[in-house]
């Protein structure tokens, strides 16, 4: 049997990864904090380790018979472009370190699409794209890639996962509410879009692991087609059963005003919020395509999940947990 060291298992995506390599035996070690919320992996056989990347302690002699490392866990929020630094490249740089001391076999990184930038407009980039992040958390994610690419000898698989949505995601469950409501705001011109269903990225971190020829390769993880913010709107509508909703266009003065001042008070309580600078800068960056072609070429990776019956399962879901 073989053992994965997993970080961010709490959350979202890691908890689905988490409960998939139990559902195909493997030995799971799951790196959490004392303060972590077990609410979606608790019931599962896993050893839980406690601990915190950003200093030593027993996290790094659980890492001596692992056979894989799945590094989920980063920071998405912060006060600074310090603070992304510290929880997205310097928490991975010690993992790795310290995942090559105890011979880990491969190291998985959960990367972003932020990690590369925007792309041209209509245009998806592919992986020889070269990369301009053009947020504190994108160039954080890339600094990681880095590091662990060119600062390491470990077997590295980089993901860079599109827009992720699914079940246990609070993130897409705000869009969700406003549809419910008949609003749909967005700002600027509005993004356009690839995003991928949770149980597909969990299947490419799972080929991730197995697949050879993966080593030392950075993959896109998305549904080829793209989508403008309001086209994902209408699904969402047409899912829930909302007959119609107003576009609400926000001015990107006004969305800078508004994180501009929201930043202000995050300092002032030392409490990151989601509305930042770093986030309306990525908003008002309109395209972010790309193509994961070379992810369905070397790892045989394919989405199976279509945007429609992702979101009907999603909405199911918030509803059966009472989360909509």
């Amino acid at each position: 049997m073989r053992t994965v060291f997993i970080t961010g298992a709490t959350g979202f995506v890691g908890s689905h990864i988490a409960e998939e390599l139990v559902r195909r035996g493997f030995r799971v070690k799951a790196l959490i904090r004392r303060t972590s919320n077990l609410r979606w992996i608790k019931d599962l056989p896993i050893e839980f380790v406690v601990g915190d990347l950003r200093s030593s302690g027993e996290w790094i002699d659980a890492l001596n018979d692992v056979d894989v490392v799945l590094h989920v866990a980063g920071v998405i929020k912060a006060l600074s472009e310090d603070g992304y630094m510290a929880g997205n490249y310097e928490s991975t740089a010690n993992l790795a370190l310290a995942a090559q001391k105890a011979g880990v076999k491969r190291f998985v990184f959960i990367s972003s699409r932020a990690a590369a930038g925007p792309s041209p407009p209509s245009e998806p980039i592919d992986e020889d794209f070269p990369p301009n992040p053009i947020s504190a958390y994108g160039r954080s994610k890339l600094a990681a890639e880095r590091f662990l690419l060119n600062e390491t000898d470990l077997p590295v698989v980089i993901l860079r996962p599109v827009v992720v949505y699914g079940p246990r995601d609070g993130g897409v469950l705000r869009y969700f509410k406003l549809v419910k409501k008949h609003l749909l705001p967005f700002v600027g011109k509005g993004n356009w879009v690839n995003v991928v269903h949770v149980s597909d990225l969990v299947d490419a971190v799972m080929r991730a692991m197995e697949v050879d020829a993966a080593v030392g390769e950075v993959f896109f993880i998305g549904n080829e087609a793209g989508h403008h913010i309001t086209e994902i709107g209408r699904m969402i509508a047409e899912v829930l059963g909302v007959g119609w909703v107003v576009k609400i266009k926000i001015p990107v003065w006004i969305a800078k005003a508004y994180a501009a001042l929201a930043l202000q008070v995050s300092k002032l309580v030392g409490k990151p919020s989601i509305i930042n600078p770093d986030k309306i800068r990525e908003f008002e960056a309109q395209w972010w395509l790309c193509s994961s072609a070379k992810a369905q070429k070397i790892l045989g990776w394919q989405p199976k999940v279509d945007e429609i019956e992702g979101l009907r399962w999603t909405a199911e879901w918030y509803r059966l947990n009472r989360w909509l």
